[in-house]
């Protein structure tokens, strides 16, 4: 008998409709999730969501029509699910083989919409790098699973940017085995938060927990609205090195800040090597932070104590790494603010020792209503390497060519002699590769040859309808 791979899709699998709580919540919405799975393995695989309440309890059971094909990617819209009612849920997606997914969370009337990685199981604590508390319009919410099969309770501390002790700490009790915790920052319970911003740790008592932090900018009007999701950070992925693989300054109107947690409790003094996707050049900041500290190092700002961020040109992008006496956890947030519709997205710094030379993208467009992607991957290792791309189509997707004509592909790319620490951009609007194909949804996966580590970021927008989405490539 084959063994059962679990990854718990956490939070905000929402079949239709609006959050719950709709009137006290910063939120808001008419909300609904794609969910991709990408079959890692060597067979076949034959895949089963189970969805569960806020409660706990199993609203559903969805065994996915057709098997997996090894590389191949199967596509779950949520609100097609006849039997699920229209809510608010979390799931556990079980497998006969390895797999990886993606949940892809839209609000198209309010132009909104991000998404976030499936976590393993197997977390009895987590790290959100970064909330907010009615700062710049921002309020985040957080959605903590109880991945156990019992009862426990679930604990959360936040503490301000530059605070070392929490400033709120509040226990949510017996919360039901597989059941889902609201926490909404903009309640009463954390006014002593004031309008800040920050980091958090969130534990169990007794079992796995599982967590999406989704953050909502709403200050009036779909066009200015922005939502950005993450999951939350193992304190085991902590490091001493940390790379993000796309950032920005002012470019084509993005701009990226950097919440960066020190991990430890002794001071850290941090290199920040800024490496440009234009030309290769790098800049250089330094930093110190207190022991158990976080801070935001935001790319447009001007050089200063405070945000030791160098004279980066204007119209930059590129990565940035960071390099430190104790281990850092970060992440990324990347946002562009347009009258015609604003945008953001976030995404978690990688390890640099998590390079690996495969990576799995579960969820990519070429032209499918509209979505586009661009994937940014960089060279981790001490050697240039090929990458390569390969994109395939969800099964029973529907992909066209300039004539109308049907293709099936997979298609490949390749780009040769990234230098270490530098990036590949494969773009896929304009890969020629896929030069007039249109209505492609599905996955693509990334190999490098030599074996030398690479990291990835997917980036996918609908500029038309305010959208944008993005999370990390899964290394295997």
């Amino acid at each position: 008998m084959r063994a059962i791979s679990k990854i718990v899709i956490v939070l905000l699998i929402i079949a239709a409709l609006l959050l719950p709580a709709l009137a006290v919540s910063a939120q808001g919405g008419t909300w609904s999730t794609g969910v991709n799975v990408q079959n890692l393995g060597t067979d076949v695989a034959h895949v089963t969501f189970k969805f569960y309440t806020p409660t706990g309890a199993l609203a559903a059971t969805y065994p996915v029509p057709a098997s997996i094909p090894v590389g191949g990617v199967a596509t779950v819209y949520v609100p097609n699910i006849g039997d699920l009612p229209n809510g608010r849920y979390s799931a556990v997606v079980e497998s006969d083989q390895p797999i990886a997914a993606v949940a892809n969370n839209v609000d198209l009337p309010d132009q909104m919409g991000d998404s976030y990685l499936g976590s393993d199981p197997g977390a009895n604590q987590l790290v959100a790098p970064l909330w907010y508390r009615n700062a710049s319009s921002y309020y985040t919410k957080f959605y903590i699973q109880n991945a156990s099969a019992v009862a426990q309770d679930i604990t959360i501390a936040l503490r301000k940017a530059g605070d070392t002790n929490p400033t709120v700490i509040k226990t949510y009790t017996a919360v039901p085995a597989y059941a889902s915790q609201e926490v909404d920052l903009a309640t009463a319970d954390f006014a002593a938060l004031e309008n800040s911003f920050g980091a958090a740790g969130v534990q169990g008592s007794s079992g796995d927990i599982a967590l999406v932090v989704s953050t909502n900018k709403m200050p009036g009007g779909a066009s200015t609205n922005l939502n950005t999701e993450y999951r939350g950070l193992r304190p085991s992925a902590a490091s001493k090195n940390l790379v993000a693989p796309l950032a920005y300054k002012d470019s084509s109107l993005w701009n990226s800040g950097i919440m960066v947690v020190n991990a430890e409790s002794v001071q850290a003094t941090i290199l920040v090597t800024y490496t440009s996707g234009i030309d290769g050049s790098n800049s250089f900041g330094q930093i110190t932070l207190a022991g158990n500290a976080a801070t935001a190092l935001y790319l447009p700002s001007a050089e200063s104590a405070g945000n030791p961020v160098p004279p980066l040109p204007a119209h930059w992008f590129g990565a940035v790494e960071l390099s430190s006496n104790t281990a850092l956890l970060g992440i990324v947030n990347n946002v562009k603010y347009a009258s015609a519709g604003s945008v953001g997205v976030s995404y978690e710094a990688f390890a640099k020792a998590s390079g690996t030379s495969a990576i799995a993208a579960p969820l990519v467009f070429r032209n499918s209503s509209g979505y586009e992607s661009g994937i940014q991957v960089q060279n981790v290792g001490a050697v240039a390497t090929n990458i390569t791309m390969r994109v395939t189509a969800t099964e029973g997707s529907a992909p066209k060519d300039a004539s109308n004509n049907p293709v099936t592909g997979p298609w490949e790319t390749t780009i040769a002699n990234v230098a270490p620490g530098g990036v590949a951009t494969f773009y896929l609007p304009t890969d020629a590769n896929l030069s007039g194909i249109h209505d492609l949804f599905g996955a693509a996966s990334f190999t490098s040859t030599g074996g030398v580590p690479i990291v990835a970021v997917v980036n996918t927008t609908r500029y038309q309808a305010g959208m944008a989405m993005n999370y990390i490539g899964i290394n295997h």
